[in-house]
């Protein structure tokens, strides 16, 4: 039987929360499909648990961590179909995003680079879906969960985490966060606010590690098809 993990003492908390400043100094290079138990947004603005409970919000919780993620695909959305992208990427900083070598066909050689994630090439927005993928965890519990922050999301929560640095001097996963559902907009965009000291930054603080691999998984692209040429035979 394992042993019980024990409670952190103050000084390794004062190591942790001088780990999370360090770490935090640099976190103007991140804030501008991963496997997991996400939490869904629906488009009459309520949060769609794992469990299929609906949740109109806010929902509180701790970000233990969080990464940029672009998706293109080359096919109109349809109801119901789960489509693999055509071309993805990942990682710590948006800036500096490439595709995924795994892609099924990419688009270019880097993301700044890319037709499709220039606005107007889908209308006014960009045809590559750019947004920030969350790791959460309920206040107290260790259970991991995942959640998309759509670009209409993507500044409102690149200014939280700004605040949490200049607010706290550290990262999000040393407060607890409500998230919840901008009133003044027609669709689910996200926002964040009302942040807490985190009782429980131990527990959370070794969950990290996890929490990073997940994000950084790379969707499943085996069932991709190329689409079906237009035109005559």
């Amino acid at each position: 039987m394992a042993k019980p993990a024990k409670a952190a003492t103050g000084s390794s908390l004062v190591n942790i929360q001088a780990e999370l400043k360090k770490e935090s100094d640099d976190i103007k290079n991140r804030i501008q499909a991963p496997t997991g138990n996400f939490i869904r947004c629906t488009q009459d603005k309520k949060f769609k648990l794992p469990t299929g409970e609906l949740s109109a919000g806010p929902l509180s919780v701790v970000i233990l961590d969080f990464v940029s993620v672009n998706q293109f695909f080359d096919r109109p959305y349809k109801e119901g179909e789960n489509v693999p992208p055509a071309c993805f990427a990942m990682g710590l900083s948006p800036l500096t995003l490439k595709p995924d070598t795994s892609s099924p066909d990419v688009q270019s050689t880097e993301c700044g680079v890319c037709p499709n994630n220039e606005f107007g090439s889908k209308g006014d927005g960009k045809a590559c879906s750019n947004m920030r993928v969350l790791a959460v965890a309920e206040p107290g519990g260790d259970k991991i969960l995942l959640l998309k922050v759509s670009a209409t999301g993507i500044k409102p929560f690149d200014a939280y985490v700004g605040q949490i640095k200049s607010q706290f001097d550290s990262l999000p996963v040393s407060v607890v966060t409500e998230i919840y559902f901008d009133p003044n907009s027609k669709y689910g965009s996200l926002r964040f606010g009302n942040p807490i000291p985190n009782p429980d930054l131990a527990k959370h603080f070794a969950l990290r590690g996890e929490a990073r691999k997940l994000l950084l998984t790379a969707p499943d692209v085996s069932k991709y098809t190329a689409p079906a040429k237009k035109g005559k035979k």
